[in-house]
């Protein structure tokens, strides 16, 4: 491993159903996981798994816009995920 990345830790960022098992294997430091809040609570707990339940018609694109606006911060992983159009929802 690059010495560059030695003290760095892995996220992993799931969204929806179909990487919840992918979620519970993982070896990240911390897992994220976007979706529903009936899907997410389905997810069994795990020490590093951090479960974000949207509501309503929110997406994790339209969660990442409105937060744009308060925090400028998030603007590269709301760039990120806009190149990923296959991915929106």
């Amino acid at each position: 491993m690059d010495s560059q990345y030695t003290n760095q830790a892995q996220v992993d960022f799931t969204v929806g159903g179909s990487f919840h098992g992918y979620a519970q294997v993982s070896r990240a430091h911390v897992v994220i996981v976007f979706d529903n809040q009936q899907e997410v609570s389905a997810i069994p707990d795990k020490p590093n798994l951090i479960k974000v339940p949207l509501g309503g018609d929110d997406t994790v694109l339209s969660m990442l816009t409105r937060l744009s606006t308060a925090r400028p911060d998030v603007h590269p992983l709301l760039a990120e995920y806009e190149k990923r159009p296959n991915i929106h929802g």
